[in-house]
């Protein structure tokens, strides 16, 4: 993997060339090297491994859940700096949510078809875990991931009612 994030940023910096061709992939990046390069990593040999070529971390939670989220910050953090990095990781994370009147119940049937291929039972055993069911859960959930030092919050849905857009941002502004 490293190497191949190296070979991208060659790439992108147009300091290669792709085979079969005199000119430099296009479109050419907005950033001056390519666009940031984020590992979805959640063991710690996974993030420490991650820190000598990877810009940060693209996690996901169920909850999601504060020590969680906090483990894989602080061993990002913790590896970056003994890979002697310069910058601090870049942090997101995900999570499932859902609104509006019957929120549970659409989160535990998108769990239900979602999860459905790790076998019966699943669904139900998880489900508990995903709490953000309510604007006020929401509102609570990114204030913890912000105060975690969270860089990047992306939201995910568990409907496709584009009404689903609408609520997150009366919630959030």
């Amino acid at each position: 993997m490293q190497a191949d994030v190296a070979l991208m940023r060659r790439v992108w910096t147009g300091e290669y060339k792709v085979s079969g061709t005199d000119r430099p992939a296009e479109p050419a990046p907005v950033q001056s090297g390519g666009p940031p390069v984020l590992v979805g990593a959640l063991a710690a040999s996974s993030i420490r491994r991650a820190a000598s070529w990877a810009d940060g971390l693209c996690g996901f939670s169920f909850g999601p859940s504060a020590d969680e989220v906090q483990f894989a910050w602080e061993t990002a953090h913790s590896a970056w700096r003994a890979a002697g990095r310069e910058r601090p990781p870049r942090l997101t994370t995900s999570f499932w949510y859902a609104l509006g009147p019957r929120a549970r119940k659409q989160l535990d049937d998108y769990l239900t078809r979602y999860l459905d291929f790790m076998g019966t039972g699943t669904a139900a055993a998880m489900a508990p875990l995903v709490r953000t069911t309510s604007p006020a859960a929401l509102r609570e959930t990114l204030k913890m991931l912000a105060d975690l030092g969270t860089d990047e919050v992306d939201l995910v849905p568990t409907t496709s009612d584009p009404d689903e857009v609408q609520r997150v941002a009366d919630i959030v502004g």
